[in-house]
């Protein structure tokens, strides 16, 4: 089983960095609960999908994410993860920037039926704010 989430985690990562949404749309369960939704957004697939993943992507459309670590605990898998990329899109608000930021978080995905069903990812929002100037020093 440990085997079988982590190609699952890594064929997620994968998609996401190919901006694949055919494969997104394989790997996310039809039930799929986003468990940590940006603000006013419901958690519900379709918002993950069309929404989240696509504000992230028009922010760094060169992100490229790699696992850093992993933990499998049953039917979940838990990984850090670095995302690298350039901000050539809006982002929270502020005009692009030009910067290469490098920051990084944890997910943790339920697994059922070699499908993702349950998605949290924490991230380190203020690295990723000082690195594009939106705080101070």
């Amino acid at each position: 089983m440990s085997g079988e989430l982590s190609d699952l985690a890594r064929a997620f990562i994968g998609a996401l960095n190919r901006n694949d949404g055919e494969a997104l749309d394989v790997l996310l369960a039809p039930e799929f609960v986003d468990r940590s939704p940006d603000p006013g957004e419901d958690g519900s697939r379709l918002v993950f999908l069309s929404d989240k993943l696509g504000r992230l992507r028009s922010a760094f459309p060169d992100l490229v994410l790699s696992i850093d670590d992993e933990l499998v605990d049953g039917d979940r898998i838990c990984f850090r993860w670095t995302l690298r990329g350039t901000n050539t899109g809006t982002f929270a608000g502020h005009p692009p920037s030009g910067i290469a930021v490098a920051f990084g978080g944890v997910n943790i995905e339920k697994i059922a039926d070699g499908r993702i069903v349950e998605h949290w990812s924490v991230h380190d929002s203020l690295d990723l704010f000082h690195q594009l100037g939106f705080l101070p020093g």
